[in-house]
């Protein structure tokens, strides 16, 4: 698993309304991994939540 970081968030919300308007910032480094992200919600620390569509976070 080259290039893959493991990390863990201590809280956020799945709420697909709350990252809404996120959607710009998913796609670029969904580009970048060759694959489509979507908007999830935000950790605790405000950062977007996305999932792939193999169900990654």
């Amino acid at each position: 698993m080259t290039g893959v970081r493991e990390v863990a968030a201590v809280g956020g919300a799945v709420d697909p309304r709350q990252a809404r308007f996120d959607v710009p910032a998913p796609n670029r480094p969904g580009r970048s991994l060759g694959v489509r992200l979507f908007p999830l919600g935000r950790t605790d620390t405000d950062a977007p939540l996305a999932v792939d569509e193999e169900g990654r976070l």
